[in-house]
């Protein structure tokens, strides 16, 4: 293949960018489906506020302690067959939830779909990062990382279309026929089976991972201990400051759709070759900290304002971060990315938990002021991460454009 072929984005490259998107959002759906028809299920069957928080808290728990299992999953099996059962068990997932007559149903739900979210974003990662061209990886992981909020839209939107007019078990049964399309529609795509040059010994891999890894992990982890609140309590927040139940919706809706053309803008600044971009993602954090500072203002201006800014910043990140670790540990991506995304997930359990009791005995002024600590906190350890990677272990160039150990097969 030509270099000017080997750069360049063909329908094919397209088609796994697409399937990294929706095996995205399928694999995210779960716990904010339940969160969203929380006051419809209630009408079925008892399942109370402390319900919601077990099921939704068991899901990043199952998502975190096999996260640091899944790179080494990957290797073995290959991303293709991984992706796959990632989609399966999201269909159990969303199905048990389209058919669940109790509490104990959900939880089984996100259990299943805590484990197939474990294996996504390490084999997204690695798929993208060796066969996505260099000049368009930042472009690939700013629309994979804009499922999230894309999730979230589409959860919303699926409310006035659906659960109003057929009943909540609908958005369900729609979402799992959506993740059994994905299973079905995962590119093929294959790599070279020979190591690479370049690959790192297992001392080294253990040395980098006693380094700068686990300051990536606790950065996320922070990081994702804040902006998981914001789409978690924004609607609650914004009742409390006198907003009525409508303009609560659209400044959610507007939130999301902000952060995803953020990620996708910010994902499109990251292509090159540069191999770091944990500073723009610092920088981001720090600007979503002072959106959280507003939301803890009282004042229905900034609260407005900062709900905007904590979306598109505070919530935003992760395109660059997933970026630059997939750039930083191109010999090994998929165990990389697992390690960190370990932290995240632990930290999407434990930032509503956390949230959830000072909103209750503090009021919302002292939770979003926490969350602002939360934001600026991961900022700092993400620039101490960027520091020890610039000073400890020099970037690991990935394979040529197109090739990689991993297989999608």
């Amino acid at each position: 293949m030509s270099p000017e072929g080997a750069a360049s984005m063909g329908r094919h490259e397209w088609s796994i960018v697409a399937a990294s998107v929706f095996c995205t959002i399928s694999a995210a759906a779960p716990p904010f489906l339940v969160g969203v028809l929380a006051i419809h299920i209630r009408d079925d069957f008892p399942f109370t506020s402390v319900h919601l928080a077990v099921v939704v808290a068991v899901y990043f728990a199952v998502s975190a302690a096999m996260s640091m299992a899944a790179g080494r999953i990957i290797h073995r099996f290959g991303a293709r067959r991984c992706m796959r059962t990632a989609m399966v068990l999201a269909v159990v997932s969303l199905a048990l939830v389209a058919s669940a007559r109790n509490w104990q149903t959900l939880l089984l739900a996100q259990i299943a779909g805590g484990a197939g979210n474990s294996m996504v974003q390490p084999t997204v990662s690695q798929a993208l990062g060796t066969v996505i061209p260099r000049r368009f990886r930042g472009l690939a992981f700013g629309l994979n990382q804009s499922a999230v909020p894309l999730a979230t839209l589409i959860v919303a939107l699926l409310i006035p279309l659906l659960t109003l007019t057929l009943g909540w078990r609908w958005c369900a049964a729609v979402l799992a026929v959506e993740a059994a399309v994905v299973a079905f529609g995962v590119p093929d795509v294959r790599g070279r089976d020979a190591a690479r040059p370049g690959t790192i010994q297992p001392h080294r891999r253990r040395r980098r991972i006693g380094g700068s890894l686990p300051l990536l992990m606790c950065g996320a982890s922070f990081a994702s201990m804040a902006g998981t609140n914001i789409p978690a309590f924004l609607t609650s927040s914004a009742a409390d400051m006198g907003m009525t139940a409508r303009s609560a919706a659209a400044l959610q809706m507007a939130g999301s759709a902000v952060c995803v053309a953020v990620r996708v803008a910010a994902g499109w600044s990251g292509n090159g070759r540069k191999p770091d971009y944990l500073r723009p993602a610092a920088a981001m954090l720090v600007g979503g900290g002072v959106g959280y500072a507003f939301l803890a203002s009282g004042s229905i201006g900034l609260f407005t304002a900062g709900a905007l800014l904590a979306f598109g910043l505070g919530w935003g990140w992760s395109g660059l971060f997933h970026l630059s670790v997939t750039q930083r540990f191109g010999d090994d991506v998929a165990g990389a990315t697992g390690f960190v995304q370990a932290g995240v997930y632990v930290g999407a359990m434990t930032g509503p938990l956390v949230f959830g009791v000072v909103f209750e005995r503090l009021g919302g002024g002292a939770a979003w002021t926490i969350t602002c600590g939360m934001s600026l906190v991961a900022a700092a350890l993400l620039l101490l991460a960027q520091l020890h990677l610039a000073r400890a272990v020099p970037a690991t160039p990935h394979p040529p454009e197109k090739e990689g150990s991993t297989q999608w097969a």
